[in-house]
Protein backbone atom coordinates (compact mmCIF):
# COMPACT_ATOMS: atom_id res chain seq x y z
CA UNK A 1 0.00 0.00 0.00
CA UNK A 2 1.37 3.45 -1.11
CA UNK A 3 2.03 5.97 2.01
CA UNK A 4 0.23 9.61 1.82
CA UNK A 5 2.77 12.70 3.15
CA UNK A 6 0.54 15.57 3.98
CA UNK A 7 2.52 19.04 4.20
CA UNK A 8 1.37 22.04 5.82
CA UNK A 9 1.44 25.46 4.34
CA UNK A 10 3.95 27.69 5.97
CA UNK A 11 2.27 30.63 6.70
CA UNK A 12 5.52 32.41 8.73
CA UNK A 13 6.12 35.48 6.19
CA UNK A 14 9.57 35.44 4.00
CA UNK A 15 10.99 37.34 1.82
CA UNK A 16 11.37 35.57 -1.89
CA UNK A 17 13.18 36.88 -4.69
CA UNK A 18 11.69 34.51 -6.96
CA UNK A 19 7.82 34.62 -7.13
CA UNK A 20 6.74 33.77 -10.89
CA UNK A 21 3.25 32.54 -11.73
CA UNK A 22 2.99 31.86 -15.44
CA UNK A 23 -0.22 31.42 -16.97
CA UNK A 24 -1.41 29.09 -19.81
CA UNK A 25 -1.80 29.97 -23.65
CA UNK A 26 -5.43 31.50 -23.46
CA UNK A 27 -7.77 32.73 -26.63
CA UNK A 28 -10.16 34.85 -23.81
CA UNK A 29 -12.44 33.11 -24.30
CA UNK A 30 -13.00 33.76 -28.27
CA UNK A 31 -10.98 31.74 -30.64
CA UNK A 32 -12.67 33.24 -33.54
CA UNK A 33 -11.95 36.61 -32.63
CA UNK A 34 -9.09 39.36 -33.16
CA UNK A 35 -8.69 41.14 -29.83
CA UNK A 36 -6.32 44.35 -28.04
CA UNK A 37 -4.81 44.54 -24.69
CA UNK A 38 -5.90 47.70 -22.75
CA UNK A 39 -4.18 46.61 -19.65
CA UNK A 40 -4.00 44.42 -16.94
CA UNK A 41 -4.93 44.44 -13.03
CA UNK A 42 -4.36 42.26 -9.96
CA UNK A 43 -6.32 42.16 -6.69
CA UNK A 44 -3.65 42.02 -3.55
CA UNK A 45 -3.48 41.22 0.03
CA UNK A 46 -0.48 42.16 2.02
CA UNK A 47 0.10 42.15 5.92
CA UNK A 48 3.44 43.16 7.83
CA UNK A 49 5.59 40.75 8.45
CA UNK A 50 6.45 39.52 12.42
CA UNK A 51 8.75 42.75 12.84
CA UNK A 52 7.65 46.08 13.01
CA UNK A 53 10.62 47.55 11.70
CA UNK A 54 10.56 45.32 8.65
CA UNK A 55 7.84 46.65 5.86
CA UNK A 56 5.92 44.51 4.10
CA UNK A 57 6.23 45.40 0.11
CA UNK A 58 6.46 44.44 -3.21
CA UNK A 59 8.00 44.74 -6.61
CA UNK A 60 6.50 42.37 -9.49
CA UNK A 61 6.56 42.53 -13.44
CA UNK A 62 3.96 41.62 -15.81
CA UNK A 63 4.90 40.23 -18.96
CA UNK A 64 2.80 38.81 -22.23
CA UNK A 65 3.63 36.75 -25.07
CA UNK A 66 1.52 36.47 -27.92
CA UNK A 67 2.88 32.60 -29.16
CA UNK A 68 4.80 29.87 -26.99
CA UNK A 69 7.36 30.28 -29.12
CA UNK A 70 8.16 34.02 -28.57
CA UNK A 71 9.93 35.71 -25.62
CA UNK A 72 8.20 37.43 -22.69
CA UNK A 73 7.57 41.00 -23.50
CA UNK A 74 7.09 44.00 -20.61
CA UNK A 75 3.66 44.89 -19.74
CA UNK A 76 4.09 46.55 -16.84
CA UNK A 77 4.97 47.36 -13.06
CA UNK A 78 3.85 47.29 -9.71
CA UNK A 79 5.74 48.41 -6.98
CA UNK A 80 5.22 49.49 -3.24
CA UNK A 81 4.86 48.90 0.67
CA UNK A 82 2.22 48.42 2.81
CA UNK A 83 1.85 51.96 4.89
CA UNK A 84 -0.71 50.75 7.51
CA UNK A 85 -0.34 47.88 10.56
CA UNK A 86 -3.76 46.04 9.93
CA UNK A 87 -3.74 44.03 6.85
CA UNK A 88 -4.49 45.76 3.09
CA UNK A 89 -6.53 44.43 -0.26
CA UNK A 90 -5.00 46.54 -2.59
CA UNK A 91 -6.28 46.84 -5.96
CA UNK A 92 -3.23 47.07 -8.90
CA UNK A 93 -4.28 48.33 -12.13
CA UNK A 94 -2.22 49.91 -15.15
CA UNK A 95 -4.03 50.83 -18.27
CA UNK A 96 -1.21 50.96 -21.42
CA UNK A 97 -0.53 53.78 -23.38
CA UNK A 98 -0.66 52.05 -26.63
CA UNK A 99 -3.10 49.11 -26.76
CA UNK A 100 -1.61 45.91 -27.96
CA UNK A 101 -3.76 45.59 -31.09
CA UNK A 102 -4.30 42.42 -33.32
CA UNK A 103 -4.05 39.12 -31.07
CA UNK A 104 -5.71 36.19 -30.89
CA UNK A 105 -3.97 34.40 -28.13
CA UNK A 106 -1.93 35.93 -24.84
CA UNK A 107 -0.08 34.00 -22.40
CA UNK A 108 1.01 36.26 -18.93
CA UNK A 109 3.93 35.86 -16.58
CA UNK A 110 3.81 37.39 -13.12
CA UNK A 111 7.11 37.64 -11.56
CA UNK A 112 9.28 39.93 -8.80
CA UNK A 113 9.78 39.98 -5.32
CA UNK A 114 7.77 40.19 -2.29
CA UNK A 115 8.22 41.11 1.71
CA UNK A 116 5.85 39.57 4.18
CA UNK A 117 2.73 37.68 3.75
CA UNK A 118 1.60 38.43 0.29
CA UNK A 119 -1.62 36.90 -1.86
CA UNK A 120 -2.93 37.42 -5.19
CA UNK A 121 -6.40 36.96 -4.97
CA UNK A 122 -7.42 37.95 -8.81
CA UNK A 123 -5.79 38.65 -11.66
CA UNK A 124 -6.88 40.08 -15.54
CA UNK A 125 -6.50 41.59 -18.37
CA UNK A 126 -8.46 44.30 -20.00
CA UNK A 127 -9.10 43.71 -23.76
CA UNK A 128 -11.43 44.51 -26.16
CA UNK A 129 -12.95 42.10 -29.06
CA UNK A 130 -13.09 44.27 -32.18
CA UNK A 131 -13.01 41.26 -34.89
CA UNK A 132 -15.45 38.00 -35.40
CA UNK A 133 -13.54 35.61 -38.18
CA UNK A 134 -16.58 34.67 -40.22
CA UNK A 135 -16.69 31.69 -42.15
CA UNK A 136 -19.66 31.47 -43.60
CA UNK A 137 -19.92 31.88 -47.35
CA UNK A 138 -22.17 35.31 -48.87
CA UNK A 139 -22.47 33.93 -52.28
CA UNK A 140 -25.65 34.29 -54.30
CA UNK A 141 -25.63 31.42 -56.77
Amino acid sequence: MKSVTLRLWDEKPQNTRDLKIVTKLSDLGSPMSIKSLLGFYMNVRQEFPFTPHLRASHDLGVFYRLKRSSKFIHLCTFEGALIANQPGNMYLESILKTPISNIDNVQLKIEGTVKGKFSINDFGLLYRTYREISAQDHNED
